[in-house]
């Protein structure tokens, strides 16, 4: 059985309806697995509040706020839940043309870790993937385009 939601993750009433919504229908909450992100061109002197602002609140802020519900229903439910989330490896060693982006990630990296500990002794478990994108054949780096 599945359960749509449309939700805008800027916006923190949307991203706890979504947690709401599926404890309503459900009952409870096993797993949670982030894939959102958002993410826009922009180097040190070219990334806008805007572009910044939009990158933390969905790629940080977001995934914060439905984590910290998430683990209130498995404590509450006495859950052994997982929570996973699928990182870039922009986070670990960033891009020159994704400076928001980046950062982003690398603090939702460590955010992660932090929440890992702090509810293991839940028994519920933490983790990320980062994934890293694989040289196509023929793409060399003075391929790649810097804004």
């Amino acid at each position: 059985e599945c359960l749509y939601v449309q939700a805008d993750l800027e916006k923190l009433a949307d991203c706890k309806q979504i947690i709401s919504e599926t404890d309503k229908k459900f009952t409870t909450v096993d797993s949670f697995i982030n894939v959102a992100a958002f993410t826009e061109r922009g180097t040190i002197l070219s990334t806008t509040e805007e572009n910044y602002d939009k990158n933390f609140n969905v790629n940080v802020k977001a995934p914060l706020f439905m984590m910290q519900d998430v683990i209130k229903i498995m404590i509450r439910d006495k859950k052994r839940g997982t929570i996973a989330h699928i990182l870039s490896m922009a986070g670990y060693s960033g891009m020159p043309f994704l400076t928001a982006y980046s950062s982003s990630k690398a603090a939702l990296a460590v955010m992660i870790k932090n929440i890992a500990n702090s509810v293991s002794g839940h028994q519920i478990r933490v983790s990320l993937l980062m994934l890293r994108l694989n040289c196509l054949k023929g793409l060399q780096n003075q391929d790649l385009v810097y804004d």
